[in-house]
């Protein structure tokens, strides 16, 4: 066997370790040589002999950073630079799935047969936000022998941070732009696809061989389609070895949906969406837009202002806030140590970068008229 080294994130509210964990630290010891368990908060007793029973590294620690924290004081203080460096893998990975739904030895060989430097279950081809979905990574021995993965998670990952958009920023997006920069290939085991892994688990294993269901399939918040996922489970009970029972007990307890609530809201047909991902401008030309500008401002404050000023301003002289429509009742005068300011305050020879979804975007461009460089995100 390869030296693998597994760092698994744990995070439950109640401190309970549940059977579908206990499934997915079985399968990881069986591709790994050495797995070490983060506990972000508490598990009491009883919950901490089950992950002890798997390994001797379970390490607890405070519940702040997310998995992301958790994964940086794991390399930083118990893997260590040169010993990461000697590892032939390196596999990040939590416990907000259920599966996987065939073995990890499979999915191995499927990856080992790829040209790949890093890896994931989903690959988000996004032109300004591309990312491998991180509750999976893994990382071969191409990257982590130059020392980048080790340096990034120094630098660029605070592990008391509990800003989750500048988490998923500078984590998931961040680190894969990082090292696409560096010349790095990324792959992943689903094929190419723009699915929401929320709303589409149906879809990505039948279409795309996915072999995991996201957790908050079964959160209401995260997928107004709850019924669709009637079609998914059924085809994991049908087409695989998992027990749906450590799904469904799980979903229970978590959100309180039960096989009946799922069935009440099948409706037979489903709506698929995709991730808007067709941006208008490459991360070249976004970085030379802001390198080159004296003033600029971004024009949205919610989940893509957010990930543009983190990836791309974050710490620029040149940025100088952020900006909402005038009719906005923003009740935040400052962001992340920036002004929010309206509109029309803004000084329309400064550069304006609208940061917003396509929908939203094609309103905010009408307040835009006067401003001398106006940046969009999205092809119309």
């Amino acid at each position: 066997m390869k030296s693998r080294v597994a760092i698994f994130s744990f995070y439950d509210k109640e401190g309970i370790v549940d059977d579908y964990v206990i499934y997915l630290l079985d399968e990881l010891l069986t591709v790994t040589d050495r797995l070490i368990v983060m506990v972000n908060g508490f598990v009491d007793k009883e919950n901490m002999h089950k992950l002890q029973k798997k390994t001797k590294e379970v390490i607890v620690r405070e519940n702040a950073g997310y998995d992301a924290g958790a994964y940086k004081d794991a390399i930083t203080n118990v893997i260590g630079r040169n010993l990461l460096a000697q590892c032939d893998e390196l596999i990040l990975c939590n416990d907000t799935f259920y599966g996987p739904f065939l073995p990890l030895k499979t999915i191995w060989e499927k990856m080992e047969r790829k040209k790949c430097d890093f890896w994931g279950m989903n690959y988000l081809d996004c032109e300004l936000l591309p990312h491998i979905d991180s509750y999976f990574m893994v990382f071969k021995q191409s990257v982590l022998k130059t020392g980048f993965l080790y340096d990034y998670f120094c630098n660029m990952i605070d592990s008391k941070a509990n800003d989750l958009d500048e988490i998923i920023a500078l984590f998931e997006a961040g680190l894969t732009i990082y090292l696409l920069d560096k010349g790095f290939k990324p792959a992943a085991y689903a094929e190419k696809n723009r699915l929401s892994v929320y709303e589409c688990s149906y879809l990505l294993m039948t279409e795309y061989n996915f072999p995991i269901i996201k957790k908050k399939c079964f959160s209401p918040r995260f997928n107004v389609q709850l019924g669709c996922m009637k079609q998914a489970v059924e085809y994991v009970e049908k087409n695989t070895c998992y027990n749906i029972e450590l799904i469904l007990k799980n979903a229970w307890r978590i959100y309180g949906i039960t096989i009946d609530d799922i069935n009440r809201q099948y409706k037979g047909t489903n709506q698929y969406r995709e991730y808007q991902c067709t941006a208008d401008l490459t991360r070249r030309e976004l970085r030379k837009f802001v390198t080159e500008e004296k003033e600029i401002y971004i024009y949205g404050t919610g989940f893509w202002g957010k990930r543009i000023f983190h990836l791309y301003l974050c710490g620029r002289k040149n940025f100088k806030g952020f900006v909402v429509s005038d009719n906005i009742e923003e009740t935040r005068s400052v962001l992340y140590g920036y002004p929010v300011s309206k509109i029309s305050e803004i000084c329309k020879k400064s550069l304006l970068i609208i940061a917003m979804t396509r929908e939203n975007t094609n309103e905010a461009e009408a307040n835009t008229k006067g401003f001398d460089k106006v940046v969009k995100l999205w092809k119309d």
